[in-house]
């Protein structure tokens, strides 16, 4: 399985006191807030400075895409972090996910 249970509290990526997502270690959070920091950038938002990334306390389950690496995200954003593998693979599957196949990369392969 994709599912990734944190082998210890995961790193919260924030801004300006707003939970903008989170990786299993420092090195996937920091990627992922330079990631973040860009789009948010380009999508106009004005920020006091770059996302802060910071130990939680809690752990953390990862889901990632076996197509493209996209990593999964529940509307709320909160769903993924601090979840219960079966919390996660059933948030998953209700966004559409099939199995470790985001809903994009199903589209793709029934492309002609």
């Amino acid at each position: 399985m994709p599912f990734v249970p944190a082998p210890q509290p995961c790193w919260l990526i924030l801004a300006e006191d707003d939970w903008l997502g989170c990786g299993a270690c420092w090195g996937r959070a920091t990627a992922l807030a330079a990631v973040v920091w860009a789009e948010e950038l380009a999508a106009g938002a004005v920020m006091d400075g770059p996302p802060v990334v910071r130990l939680s306390d809690g752990y953390c389950v990862l889901l990632s895409c076996s197509g493209c690496g996209e990593w999964w995200a529940a509307e709320d954003g909160m769903a993924v972090h601090s979840a219960e593998m079966v919390e996660a693979l059933k948030g998953a599957f209700e966004d559409g996910w099939v199995g470790d196949v985001c809903p994009a990369c199903q589209a793709a392969e029934l492309m002609p």
